[in-house]
C-alpha cells in the first residue's frame, strides 16, 4: 500500500520553542495539514479506477484520518478493509504508465502517488499560506 508523507522539518524542535504560542502554530499546521489532504484527494479521485466504485468510495469510508492540533498527522488512501485487491492491482504497473483497458477513461496506475505528485504545489501553498497566518495571529 502505498503512503503519502507530508514532512516539516524541526516542527517538533520549533514547537517547543514557541512555549505559550505553540497552540496557535499547531492549529494553523494541522489546518494546513487537512487542507492539502483535500487536495490530494481532489488530484486522485478523477485518476482512481472505478469498476465498482469500492475503491473511489473507500477514501471516505475510514481511508482518510484528518490532522488535530494535538495530533499533527494526517492520512489519505483507500480503505483497504474495502478494497484491498484493488489498491494492489493497480501497484503493479509503472507510475505515469497507462492501463491496456481501463475500465474508466483516464484512469491511472499508482493513482495514490500520481494524485500526491499532481498536489504538490497545491500543498505547498496551503502550508505557506499557514506560515502567513501564523505570522498574522502571533503579531497581533
Amino acid at each position: 500500500m502505498p503512503v503519502v508523507t507530508i514532512k516539516i522539518k524541526n516542527l517538533e524542535r520549533v514547537l517547543s520553542k514557541l512555549g505559550r504560542h505553540e497552540d496557535v502554530v499547531r492549529r494553523h499546521i494541522a489546518n494546513a495539514i487537512n487542507r492539502g489532504l483535500a487536495d490530494i484527494r481532489q488530484e486522485t479521485i478523477p485518476i482512481t479506477p472505478r469498476k465498482t466504485g469500492n475503491l473511489r468510495s473507500s477514501y471516505d469510508r475510514g481511508g482518510t484520518k484528518f490532522a488535530t492540533p494535538r495530533k499533527l498527522i494526517g492520512e489519505f488512501g483507500p480503505n483497504l478493509a474495502v478494497a484491498p485487491y484493488a489498491t494492489f492491482v493497480h501497484n503493479l504497473h509503472p507510475l505515469g504508465g497507462r492501463y491496456k483497458n481501463p475500465t474508466t477513461a483516464g484512469t491511472l496506475p499508482r493513482f495514490l502517488e500520481e494524485g500526491a505528485i499532481r498536489a504538490i504545489p497545491k500543498v505547498d501553498s496551503r502550508f505557506k499560506k499557514a506560515l502567513e497566518n501564523i505570522t498574522k495571529d502571533l503579531s497581533a
